[in-house]
C-alpha cells in the first residue's frame, strides 16, 4: 500500500505536465489562427496596409491575446477538474486590507531582488556575446490599445491565475502546499518564454501561491492585477519620458524591499516552519525530475526561452 500515494503523485505530475503542453499549444495556435483572422479583417478594411502596418495593428491589439489565453485557461481547467474536484475559490483565511496592502509591497520589493539576479545573467550573457536587451523590450514594452490594457491590468492576471494558482496549484496540492506552490510558480516562470520574465514570475508565482492556498484564490487576482498596474504604469511612464513620476513609482518598489525585508525577519521563525510542516509527501522532487512529459515541457518552453536572448 505503501507504494500507491506515490505511484499517484507521478501520475498527477505527469499529467499536469500534460495539460501544461497541451495549455501552451492552445495558446500559441488561438495566437496564429487569430493573426491570420485579423489580418485578413484588416487588410479587407485598409486593402493599401503594407506588412508592418498589419503587423503593427496586431501587436497592438489586446482581443488576441484575450481569447488566445482564456481559451487556454478554460481547457486547463476543464482537464484538471474532470480528474479532481478542485475548491479553487474557497476562502481559507480573510485577507484583510492590511494584509493585502502588506503582500503588494511584498510583491514590489521582490521586483528588486530579482533585478540583481537579471544584472548577473546579463553579465553572463555579454561574456558569450548576447544581451538580454530584446527580451527586456519585449517583457516591458505597453501598446495603449483599450484592448490591450484591458488584458494587462485585468484579464490576464484572472487567466494566469485561474491557470496556475487556481487549476495546478489547487490539482497538486494533496502532496504538499510547499510542493505543489513551488512547482506552480516554476511552471508560471517557464510558460512566459521570456528570459527576463522566467525569474521575475517564478518568484512572484511563490509569494502568490501561498495567498492562493492560505486565502484565496481571488486575493492573488486582484494582486497579481494591482502589480501589473504598477508595471503598466512605469513602462508607459518611461515611454512618454515621465523620468520624474517614473522615479516616484521606483521609490515605491525600494519601500516595498524594506516591507519585504522587515517582514521576513520578523517572521523567519513562523516561514522556516511553515516550509518544514508543508513539505509534503517524500519523493515529490524525484517524482518531477524522473517524469518524461516534465522533461519535455521544459525543452519546449525552454526553446522558447533561449530565443528571447538570441541563443537560438
Amino acid at each position: 500500500m505503501e507504494g500507491q500515494p506515490l505511484e499517484q503523485m507521478k501520475y498527477d505530475v505527469r499529467y499536469a505536465c500534460r495539460v501544461m503542453l497541451v495549455t501552451i499549444a492552445i495558446m500559441y495556435a488561438m495566437e496564429f489562427l487569430l493573426c491570420e483572422l485579423l489580418a485578413q479583417f484588416y487588410w479587407t478594411d485598409h486593402p493599401m496596409a503594407s506588412l508592418d502596418e498589419v503587423l503593427g495593428y496586431l501587436n497592438a491589439s489586446g482581443r488576441l491575446m484575450i481569447l488566445a489565453e482564456g481559451t487556454a485557461a478554460a481547457v486547463a481547467c476543464l482537464l484538471l477538474t474532470r480528474k479532481r474536484s478542485l475548491r479553487m475559490f474557497c476562502e481559507k483565511r480573510e485577507a484583510s486590507f492590511s494584509r493585502m496592502f502588506v503582500f503588494f509591497f511584498c510583491l514590489l520589493g521582490m521586483q528588486v531582488l530579482v533585478s540583481l539576479i537579471i544584472v548577473v545573467m546579463e553579465f553572463a550573457l555579454n561574456a558569450g556575446g548576447f544581451s538580454l536587451n530584446g527580451a527586456l523590450d519585449a517583457a516591458s514594452t505597453i501598446e495603449l490599445t483599450p484592448s490591450m490594457l484591458a488584458y494587462s491590468v485585468l484579464l490576464a492576471p484572472v487567466f494566469e491565475e485561474l491557470i496556475f494558482r487556481g487549476a495546478f496549484l489547487h490539482y497538486l496540492a494533496p502532496y504538499g502546499k510547499r510542493f505543489a506552490i513551488v512547482f506552480s510558480a516554476l511552471l508560471f516562470g517557464l510558460m512566459h518564454g521570456n528570459i527576463v520574465q522566467l525569474p521575475v514570475a517564478f518568484f512572484l508565482g511563490i509569494l502568490l501561491g501561498y495567498i492562493a492556498i492560505e486565502y484565496s484564490l481571488q486575493a492573488a487576482m486582484v494582486l497579481h492585477s494591482l502589480c501589473n498596474v504598477f508595471v503598466t504604469a512605469q513602462s508607459l511612464l518611461l515611454q512618454y519620458d515621465s523620468v520624474v513620476s517614473a522615479g516616484l513609482l521606483d521609490l515605491l518598489v525600494y519601500v516595498g524591499l524594506g516591507v519585504l525585508s522587515a517582514v521576513t525577519l520578523k517572521n523567519r521563525t513562523a516561514i522556516l516552519q511553515y516550509a518544514r510542516e508543508q513539505r509534503g509527501m517524500p519523493g515529490s522532487v524525484r517524482a518531477v525530475l524522473t517524469s518524461a512529459s516534465f522533461w519535455l515541457l521544459a525543452v519546449v518552453t525552454l526553446i522558447f526561452t533561449f530565443r528571447s536572448v538570441g541563443l537560438l
